[in-house]
């Protein structure tokens, strides 16, 4: 998100990460980490200075401040099920 904040999931570890590529944006924040047994869904809230991301129905939570310039938005998606709905 951003070219700068990345959440994946490397399911051969059983990983989820989220991890800021960029110093602006994650404010001195850089690497998060979980161990899952599976991730089934995830659910990203995204607004004008966070990001929340709930994984398998909110068993796993991470929130974290985000700094964006406003041309910076962007999401990109990729996995097997994805679906993505803004709301204004």
């Amino acid at each position: 998100m951003a070219e700068g904040l990345r959440l994946s999931f490397l399911k051969e570890e059983g990983i989820f990460r989220m991890e800021f590529l960029n110093d602006t944006l994650g404010a001195g924040r850089t690497l998060r980490g979980r161990k899952l047994e599976r991730l089934e869904d995830m659910r990203i809230l995204v607004d004008v200075s966070g990001v929340e991301v709930f994984l398998n129905g909110g068993e796993e939570v991470f929130s974290t401040r985000f700094y964006p310039e406003a041309s910076q938005y962007r999401v990109e998606l990729s996995g097997t099920d994805c679906t993505c709905r803004y709301c204004s």
